[in-house]
């Protein structure tokens, strides 16, 4: 904000989005994915000048069970970065190719207990061009990481899960002193329960392994009274802001049958000093076979105003497109989100 109040800063306008669903071609022995967007900026503050841009994921993937309990999911895949100016003072296009893969082992231990160990590397081009940046201080490699999570679910809407990654990066002009502070992801414990029918609660730690220091810690409570109402709380900390806290309210209802009504606030308390730091009112609203949302959000440095419209997605097409149990157990904090 300036002295005379908010200016803009950034324009986005239009953005484009094309997603093709995870699929397996009949002549083929792996799945397909592919998504893609471009977007137009106008960026304000440094003279009013606009980009095009655009960004392109493709991958293939298979899943392969290897023992009874044991299976082994690798992807490969490219990322195609693309500009139509490099910068505010150049007009040239520039291109950024990142091939990627993972390849993910999971062992399952029980019906509801399983532990998975994860391998992510991703390369980086040179500017348009299709080699590697192998002379870059990174040797070209954006990311090279070894990842382990330990789940168990016991029963419906509880669970436990713990992870840890470790960096495989290596560096021409650094290296890691001691071994140890190769795990520069912290060890994050999350726990879900639900003590009755209409509530729930949630609660993560980080903890960094080297040095051993505590990073964060959050904790959420949701009560639902009804299918149509439910009201949230929760308290954030974290290692950047050691003598604050952060408090967050939530509640969402049905204001009439075809609109629905999200509000959110966090506060940061510090002593007696309270601080809104987050003020976001989100409207949902049902256009019979249509359906959009229109999101207000202010925080302390800049407002944001989004509105989507769009098809509605049927029952079955979104339990399609939106995988349940993966929603639970890695974005827990979305369950009450429309």
């Amino acid at each position: 904000p300036g002295s005379a109040g908010f200016y803009l800063h950034n324009f986005n306008a239009p953005k484009f989005e094309w997603t093709l669903m995870q699929l397996k071609p009949d002549f083929l022995p792996v799945y397909v994915g592919f998504n893609t967007f471009l977007t137009h900026s106008l960026n304000a503050p440094d003279g009013n000048w606009t980009m095009w841009a655009s960004t392109s994921n493709f991958y293939i993937t298979r899943q392969l069970n290897v023992l009874r309990n044991t299976t082994l999911s690798p992807r490969l895949g490219v990322i195609e970065n693309w500009q139509d100016r490099s910068s505010q003072f150049s007009k040239n296009a520039l291109f950024i190719t990142r091939p990627y893969s993972a390849v993910s082992l999971r062992q399952r231990f029980t019906s509801f207990s399983n532990i998975e160990f994860t391998h992510n590397i991703q390369f980086r081009s040179r500017r348009n061009s299709s080699d590697i940046e192998s002379e870059a201080d990174d040797y070209g490699v954006d990311l090279n990481r070894l990842k382990s999570v330990f789940y168990i679910s016991p029963a419906n809407e509880t669970y436990l899960r713990v992870s840890c990654g470790y960096n495989l990066r290596d560096f021409r002009t650094y290296s890691f002193p001691d071994p140890r502070m190769r795990f520069d992801e912290p060890l994050a414990t999350e726990l879900k329960i639900s003590p009755g029918r209409k509530t729930e609660w949630y609660t993560k730690y980080e903890h960094m392994l080297e040095p051993s220091s505590p990073v964060s810690a959050l904790t959420d409570f949701y009560y639902r009274p009804s299918e149509s109402v439910s009201f949230g709380a929760g308290v954030f900390y974290h290692e950047i802001e050691p003598e604050k806290i952060q408090v967050k309210n939530m509640f969402s209802f049905w204001l009439t049958q075809g609109i629905h009504l999200d509000y959110h606030a966090i506060t940061s308390v510090s002593g007696s000093d309270l601080n809104l730091i987050d003020n976001r009112i989100t409207v949902y609203y049902d256009l019979h076979c249509w359906e959009a949302k229109l999101t207000m959000r202010k925080t302390a440095e800049f407002e944001e105003y989004f509105f989507n419209i769009g098809l509605k997605i049927s029952g079955l097409a979104r339990k399609k497109l939106y995988n349940t149990q993966q929603e639970k157990e890695f974005y827990p904090w979305r369950g009450f989100e429309r």
